[in-house]
């Protein structure tokens, strides 16, 4: 297939071009300043935390070299592995206290204490 120009049609990048955050997507951050990136929590740095940062959506770039870096508007912010959070258990119910069932409640009568003739006999059966 012949080309319909000879020109390149490529464009050098410019300075505001960054060919390592072009392949990225977008993460919103927790109220404990954490990320969730494939199944993995990170946490963002005390120093790097600003306004408007909790709830918001941050850029998350995983760079060719396996690097990762995480941009809040046009600053990074450093990131860190945290542990996950440890399982808990589910409290044992202690027999003696547990609840014990109770008896349904009546039906109410307020509807057949009326006079009126109307109302002497109950509206549902």
């Amino acid at each position: 297939m012949v080309p319909a120009s000879s020109d390149d049609a490529h464009r050098p990048l410019g300075k505001e071009h960054s060919l390592a955050g072009s392949l990225s997507y977008v993460e919103s951050v927790s109220d404990g300043y954490t990320i969730q990136v494939d199944n993995q929590t990170y946490k963002i740095a005390r120093s790097d935390i600003r306004a408007g940062l909790r709830g918001a959506d941050v850029r998350v770039e995983i760079r060719l070299d396996a690097s990762m870096a995480v941009r809040f508007g046009q600053r990074y912010v450093t990131v860190t592995a945290c542990q996950p959070p440890p399982k808990v258990s589910k409290l044992k119910v202690n027999p003696s206290r547990a609840r014990k069932p109770t008896a349904p409640r009546a039906k109410s009568t307020w509807m057949r204490t009326s006079n009126s003739p109307v109302r002497s006999k109950p509206l549902y059966p």
